[in-house]
C-alpha cells in the first residue's frame, strides 16, 4: 500500500504536474501521445462511418463523435508538440490532464444525447420515411 500512496502523492506533486523533463520524454508522455493518436484514429473511423451511413440522424450523431474525437486528438497532438518543444505551461502534464477532463465532460453530453434524444429522432425519421414510401405509391 505504501507504493500506491507514494505514486498517488507523486501524481499530484509539482514535479509531475508542472515540471517538464528537459532531458527526455517520460513514459507518461508517450502514453499521452498514444492517447492523442488513438483519438485521431477514432475520429477517422467515425468520419468514414458517417460517410457510409445513409441515415441523416445517425450522421448527426456520428458527426458529434467525430468533432469530439478530432478536437481532443488534435489538441493532444498540439500538446505533444508543445511538450517536445518544452513550452512552459502548455507542455505540462497538467495541461493534458485538463484536456482529458474536458474530453470526459464533453463525452457525457454526447452520451446523454445518444441515449435520450437520438432514439426519439431516429424513430421519428423512420416513421417519416415509412410515410413517404407509402404516400409515393398512392400517387
Amino acid at each position: 500500500m505504501n507504493k500506491v500512496t507514494q505514486a498517488f502523492k507523486y501524481f499530484f506533486s509539482y514535479d509531475f504536474q508542472i515540471y517538464i523533463n528537459r532531458i527526455r520524454f517520460e513514459t507518461v508522455d508517450k502514453v499521452f501521445v498514444g492517447l492523442a493518436i488513438a483519438f485521431c484514429v477514432f475520429a477517422l473511423a467515425v468520419w468514414i462511418a458517417k460517410k457510409v451511413s445513409g441515415n441523416p440522424v445517425t450522421q448527426r450523431l456520428l458527426g458529434r463523435w467525430f468533432i469530439w474525437a478530432g478536437a481532443i486528438g488534435l489538441a493532444g497532438l498540439l500538446w505533444s508538440g508543445a511538450r517536445y518543444q518544452l513550452v512552459g505551461l502548455f507542455g505540462t502534464h497538467l495541461a493534458f490532464l485538463i484536456l482529458l477532463v474536458v474530453a470526459a465532460v464533453w463525452k457525457l453530453y454526447i452520451i446523454k444525447y445518444m441515449f435520450q434524444l437520438y432514439p426519439v429522432e431516429k424513430a421519428a425519421w423512420e416513421k417519416q420515411q415509412l410515410k413517404e414510401r407509402y404516400l409515393a405509391k398512392q400517387k
